[in-house]
């Protein structure tokens, strides 16, 4: 599978996650602490394949700066699962998706990855209309209360994609994607022993309860969550990483379609399905989806 068809399949993986996040946030781990700890303890299942592959040598730098990206991706995801604490799962995903749209700009300086005319065309379609998500439906112009935690997610995503590329560029891909997995699973020990500092017994207690109660749960959903980030890893690895990026931009689109054709099953599930004006967030997202393609085409000329 080339790296394209991979970075169109990680984004409809990833809308599976937020939806199963957003309802697990709601009614199980009720707070973003214990969404990514536990996401980022769960990253650590990959290692379990070392006694059965051939893991190449990879430079110390290099599988430290991986190492580094999967501690910062498991802060990431703290700010993304707080993100879900204010806003619902399209708006947040698709005010990540304006940092593919900025990704160009580092990219051409530090990857050697050129902006085209298309590209820059592109780049407006894409925020535009994410600004338009940042409005809360229905409430004039108040800003969405997750801005900050996904301007902070965002850049944290933006930072890493350039750092992983750059190592993907220089050491072989599976050595450097375990030292990710490392870094994920010390970013998760990281957060415990921040909630522990923070005298958060009762979150420590019910994390311990949750992780006894719902442990299928949380490794079903892991699995998914590490399929998601294997493939995009492997997209990164093979392809340009603003092409990559951008593609995964497309995620709020089928997150919004998964809860309109799941809502008549289960309504209290699916409330992406209900809430604002569906055919507004279907125009928005079909522009961003527009510029994304844009930049995407103008990135392949």
């Amino acid at each position: 599978m080339t790296w394209f068809y991979l970075a169109l399949l990680a984004p409809l993986i990833y809308a599976v996650v937020n939806l199963i996040d957003d309802n697990l946030l709601r009614t199980v781990y009720k707070s973003p602490y214990v969404g990514a700890i536990v996401s980022g303890l769960f990253a650590g299942l990959p290692l379990l394949v070392i006694p059965f592959v051939d893991v190449a040598a990879i430079e110390p730098r290099f599988a430290f700066l991986a190492a580094l990206v999967g501690f910062l991706n498991t802060l990431f995801l703290f700010f993304y699962f707080k993100a879900l604490e204010q806003d619902s799962p399209s708006v947040v995903v698709a005010l990540l998706g304006v940092m593919p749209a900025l990704l160009p700009l580092f990219a051409g300086p530090l990857l050697g990855e050129q902006l085209s005319h298309l590209e820059l065309i592109g780049i407006p379609l894409v925020l535009l209309p994410s600004a338009g998500l940042v409005i809360n439906r229905g409430e004039g112009l108040k800003v969405s209360r997750a801005l900050i935690s996904v301007a902070t997610a965002s850049l944290l995503l933006l930072v890493n994609s350039l750092i992983i590329k750059h190592v993907y560029e220089n050491a072989p891909f599976l050595t450097a994607y375990l030292s990710f997995s490392v870094g994920m699973v010390v970013g998760g020990l990281y957060l415990f022993l921040v909630l522990y500092h923070l005298r958060a017994h009762k979150v420590i207690k019910g994390l311990r309860t949750n992780l006894r109660k719902y442990f299928m749960l949380f490794v079903l959903t892991e699995l998914l969550g590490i399929s998601a980030e294997f493939v995009i890893n492997l997209a990164i690895s093979r392809g340009p990483v603003s092409i990559v990026r951008a593609i995964e931009g497309t995620q709020p689109v089928y997150v919004l379609l998964i809860a309109v054709i799941l809502y008549p099953f289960n309504a209290r599930l699916f409330r992406e399905a209900t809430e604002g004006n569906k055919l507004r967030k279907f125009v928005l997202l079909l522009s961003i989806v527009a510029g994304l393609t844009l930049i995407e085409l103008g990135s392949k000329g």
